[in-house]
């Protein structure tokens, strides 16, 4: 075989599609284009997030419309119900005319993919799908409704043979009836029994020089030391040194970087031998782990903390944060999106995470699209505006990724690509290569 056709062979695999868009968007977009524009980024924000929930990828989010793949069909099928059941109650605070209603399109289908995206008429027969499908409902294929016949409980109208658009085969299909299927829901966590503190210093990890974990009350570091003094054996400040020693380690604001990830160590240790059942002192000792690039260790910790406590938030976000640094960031799109649906005021560092994580799975005007919001809440962040730059160099959009370059020695004229590639927790340092490739695609730094 020749070596070209060698290099282009793409791969295959057996795959459930999800096609989705929104019913009307023109009509919506030509009465109030800022607020039709604003109003989808704010479902967006909500829906999107749930893909990952089910397990499933993002593949693309063209304007108004979703594409995304599972591995599984019967959580594709959830997914779309859970979307349906979101937006309903989404819309029901919203005038009737102004209301945006997906409609969904379920396939099974070979695909081919490469790194960054998939083909295939499974493809096109779901999109096809979505087409036929009424505002607020679910159009499946009947391999789809083979699959899930008598797993999920649903009612089904059976379509026919359907003649779809450039689809050389008719294709039978089946409109799901909502109002006749259990609705599928996350169960909100329950409420611990006791009042609980929630700890913002352990949200910015990505290597902001920035202040976003000194909050809610906790303003420095003597604050932790008079804490400390008050009451030696409370695990809470001992924890809180503890990211104050990763800060500068990871920021390079130590005089000696190692020593100060020694003592942040030392202090989650201590932490946790005060308060192995609070989960921020596994918190606390899975970041330092996460530094010193001990990934399983340190998903052990975060693991540790969410068997302590199942409406952590935080412990959420941090699993996903260790799960994209060790090479799987399918894995981690799940746990971020838990984290954010458990706490709808997250820090911006958690858009950060969602973004890096689609970056890794080559989805770079998503993960632009999750960075941009972060730069338009933060705009002290270097760390976003590095990767954001990197996503435009990708995109071919040089010019975009210059001026964000820009940006970036702006809020920090000291950064260093290079001690970014030296501290950033990568497992496998192809991951942070493919940041510097997309910089270099721009010409930059």
């Amino acid at each position: 075989m020749p070596e070209e056709q060698a290099t282009e062979r793409m791969e295959r695999r057996l795959s459930a599609i999800l096609a989705a868009d929104i019913a009307g968007y023109s009509a919506l977009m030509g009465a109030d284009e800022a607020r039709t524009v604003r109003d989808l980024k704010g479902h967006q924000g909500v829906v999107l997030p749930m893909v990952g929930e089910f397990a499933g990828r993002i593949i693309d989010t063209a304007g108004d419309g979703i594409l995304a793949e599972f591995a599984s069909v019967i959580n594709a099928v959830k997914c779309a119900l859970a979307i349906q059941t979101t937006m309903a109650q989404r819309n029901a605070a919203i005038e009737p005319q102004r209301r945006m209603q997906f409609r969904v399109g379920i396939n099974i289908g070979d695909v081919v993919y490469d790194d960054v995206r998939i083909y295939g008429d499974g493809i096109n027969v779901a999109a096809r799908l979505e087409g036929i499908a009424e505002a607020r409902g679910i159009c499946i294929s009947s391999k789809v409704y083979d699959e899930i016949s008598g797993r999920i409980d649903l009612h089904c109208e059976d379509l026919g043979e359907q003649q779809l658009k450039n689809i050389a085969r008719p294709v039978r299909a089946y409109q799901v009836r909502l109002d006749g299927t259990s609705p599928i829901a996350v169960a909100a966590p329950a409420l611990p029994e006791k009042p609980s503190i929630a700890v913002l210093p352990f949200q910015n990890m990505s290597g902001d020089a920035e202040q976003e974990y000194f909050a809610d009350g906790i303003t420095a570091r003597a604050i932790y030391h008079r804490a400390i003094a008050m009451d030696p054996t409370f695990p809470m400040p001992h924890a809180g040194l503890a990211l104050a020693g990763i800060m500068d380690y990871l920021n390079n604001w130590a005089a000696d970087p190692a020593a100060a990830l020694d003592d942040a160590e030392k202090c989650a240790r201590r932490a946790l031998e005060l308060g192995p059942q609070e989960p921020v002192s596994h918190l606390a000792l899975g970041n330092v782990l996460l530094w010193r690039r001990d990934h399983d260790g340190a998903l052990s910790e975060f693991r540790r903390a969410l068997a302590l406590d199942r409406s952590y938030a935080q412990g959420y976000s941090a699993t996903g944060m260790v799960l994209m640094y060790a090479g799987r960031p399918a894995e981690a799109l799940e746990p971020i999106a838990m984290a954010m649906r458990l706490d709808p005021h997250y820090a911006t560092i958690v858009l950060h995470f969602l973004a890096q994580a689609h970056f890794a799975l080559g989805s770079y005007e998503t993960a632009a699209r999750y960075l941009l919001d972060r730069i338009a809440r933060n705009p002290s962040t270097d760390a976003s505006r590095m990767l954001l730059a990197s996503c435009y160099g990708h995109l071919g959009r040089a010019e975009d990724a210059r001026i964000t370059w820009a940006g970036l020695l702006k809020v920090n004229p000291d950064f260093s690509l290079e001690q970014r590639a030296r501290v950033l927790p990568y497992k496998d340092p192809a991951d942070f290569q493919r940041i510097a490739e997309g910089l270099a695609k721009a010409g930059l730094p």
